[in-house]
């Protein structure tokens, strides 16, 4: 399903095995942190008892503040989204896959949050490897990282990162938009 009805429909946009997979991992007691923001985000919304999402893009960020205000009429109390992209004078790093400059206050939002506290951690927005390596212990033991768009040779430092944690690999399906498209679920060790 194409991006835009994707979000009409305040669905994620993942090939159909990697959304039955999420769907699986998440309870109305979740906590889920999410970097970059979509239809998965309205969809959590209603879903997990606290969903925070992240986001770079300004233009993205009004567009899902406008999809909430539509949807439930305010920001609902399990969601925190921020938007964090800081000026020039501010630490950037450079995103694997557009090279374009990514404030340090969107990849270390995260560590804000105690160690072992997400059940389940969404990296579908830029600068992912430095999102997984801060992920790696705000996950609950037993819990999940999600990395979208696995297939990408640029995350092959950050899958390197998660190589003892149990690994899901949902594919897209042939003649479908999510074709060659590869989310991959990592679960952290229990101990």
């Amino acid at each position: 399903m194409p991006l835009t009805q994707c979000w009409a429909d305040r669905v994620p946009s993942l090939n159909r095995e990697a959304s039955e997979q999420l769907e699986n991992l998440i309870t109305p007691e979740s906590k889920v942190f999410e970097f970059g923001t979509g239809g998965s985000t309205i969809w959590l919304a209603r879903r997990v008892k606290e969903l925070v999402s992240v986001e770079h893009n300004k233009a993205w960020f009004q567009i899902l503040k406008e999809g909430f205000l539509s949807d439930f009429g305010e920001i609902p109390g399990n969601v925190i989204i921020l938007l964090l992209n800081r000026t020039l004078n501010d630490m950037w790093i450079i995103s694997e896959t557009t090279g374009e400059n990514i404030g340090l206050d969107f990849t270390d939002y995260i560590l804000r949050y105690p160690d072992n506290y997400f059940d389940l951690i969404i990296v579908d927005g830029r600068a992912r490897n430095s999102c997984i390596a801060n992920s790696l212990n705000k996950v609950k033991l037993g819990g999940y990282i999600m990395l979208d768009d696995a297939q990408r040779p640029c995350y092959t430092q950050g899958i390197a990162m998660l190589s003892e944690w149990e690994k899901t690999i949902c594919k897209g399906d042939r003649f479908t938009p999510y074709e060659g498209n590869g989310t991959m679920f990592f679960k952290r060790p229990e101990v």
